[in-house]
């Protein structure tokens, strides 16, 4: 241990800053990362310092809402359909964020390890967008060969979505070090936001497409939010507003032919909100009544039974596939009101902290923080499960080196 303990700082920051980008090449790779990472944390000679100052976060006022949050989720247990199911995503969400308390801790404690994690993340950014590009447009190959799926010339299109989804996280970090770190490592930055939002437009990901746009708007209304900082919050208005019409004239003409099932009131056009997604929350709507104070158990909403009959208008799509790819429908359905409250105060909370943070002048930093949190609570409103791990996960990792960067004006080094 003698002989590793000296280079495990250093590795685990270099798995910490490859974990979220290496989520391309397959979910368990990202475990992979992340479980190495948390190895060389354990060498370190500050391994229980760390878990120590870490864990100590949780005695302040935004830590004690998550242990709230987690004590609203544990009513459900008792009526859940599976209750060691609903007991074990919620006990993973509060172990995952106590894990990376330490990791936290040791960024905080040592800038360097930062620098090294940021380069590590803008490095397989880049690589992984190289091949996600190329694999979307050329060479499909390249894709099924990497998966273990053979030589295959299947167009890749939405097995690209949960990388795609990615950008909304890591862009916003991306950006920091392009003004923040020399020409080099800015180069490799601009490739890696080119790749993710070429590979959100080429997969059709209109959930990182909202996550995008909330972290826009979140970052202008902090600029604007600043006293005397209106001048500097216009262009993020702009280009916030630029992307929403967009967006919408895009959706509009791309999708005014989608029609869905029968005569239905739908509660947003469908060349908005795809009618699968409508029918899906409609759906739960109505199965939170069944439930409304503890909810349904806890990543359970798929084995309630009626939730497995097939979609009208579809082929072979289930009421709910799952889950039903909107985390405030889903929290609610299934921890019910005393489940969703004290995380909407937490969520809320998180903001403000940040908000704040950015507004005593402590660092623009602060606002990645705030980038961060609304891409994925915004992209969260589509896609996927909120107790997914490896979501979850991405997000808290990259949450985290959002809140550990410090500001430090542009270098002017050399190449």
């Amino acid at each position: 241990m003698s002989i590793i303990t000296p280079i495990a700082p250093r590795l685990f920051a270099v798995f910490i800053g490859l974990a979220v980008p290496s989520l391309f090449f397959g979910r368990s790779v990202l475990a992979v990362m992340i479980g190495l990472a948390l190895i060389c944390l354990l060498l370190t000679e500050e391994r229980f310092e760390h878990w120590r100052r870490g864990l100590s976060r949780l005695h302040t006022p935004l830590g004690y809402l998550i242990l709230l949050t987690f004590a609203g989720w544990l009513p459900n247990v008792l009526v859940s359909l599976d209750p060691l199911r609903s007991l074990e995503a919620a006990a993973r969400t509060l172990l995952i964020i106590g894990a990376l308390t330490g990791v936290w801790s040791a960024f905080n404690s040592n800038e360097k390890l930062i620098d090294i994690a940021l380069k590590a993340l803008i490095v397989m950014s880049a690589i992984t967008v190289v091949i996600a590009v190329l694999s979307m447009t050329v060479w499909p190959e390249l894709f099924w060969v990497l998966k273990l799926r053979g030589v295959q010339s299947t167009r890749v299109f939405t097995e690209m979505k949960p990388f795609a989804s990615l950008s909304a996280l890591v862009i916003p970090v991306l950006i920091w070090t392009a003004f923040r770190l020399p020409l080099r490592w800015s180069v490799l930055s601009v490739i890696g936001i080119a790749g993710f939002l070429a590979a959100v437009w080429l997969s059709y990901d209109r959930a990182a497409i909202a996550g995008i746009i909330g972290a826009v708007i979140c970052v202008a209304i902090a600029i604007a939010s600043r006293g005397r900082s209106l001048k500097r919050a216009l262009p993020m208005i702009i280009v916030a507003i630029a992307l929403i019409v967009v967006t919408l004239i895009w959706l509009k003409t791309t999708r005014m032919l989608v029609r869905g099932p029968g005569v239905v009131d739908w509660f947003a056009p469908i060349w908005l909100l795809d009618f699968e997604r409508q029918t899906m929350w409609i759906y739960a709507w109505e199965m939170m009544k069944q439930s409304p104070w503890f909810g349904l158990g806890i990543n359970t909403i798929n084995l309630v039974s009626g939730t497995e009959a097939i979609m009208p208008g579809t082929r072979a799509l289930e009421m709910i596939p799952g889950h039903p790819h909107n985390w405030l429908i889903e929290v609610w359905a299934e921890t019910g009101i005393v489940g969703l409250l004290p995380l909407l105060t937490t969520i809320a909370a998180s903001f403000w902290i940040a908000l704040q943070r950015f507004r005593a002048d402590i660092g623009d930093d602060a606002l990645v923080s705030l980038a961060v949190f609304a891409g994925y609570w915004a992209s969260g409103l589509f896609n996927f499960s909120y107790w997914s791990v490896w979501w979850q996960a991405s997000f808290f990792l990259i949450a985290v080196l959002g809140l550990s960067l410090k500001s430090r004006p542009k270098p002017h080094a050399p190449l």
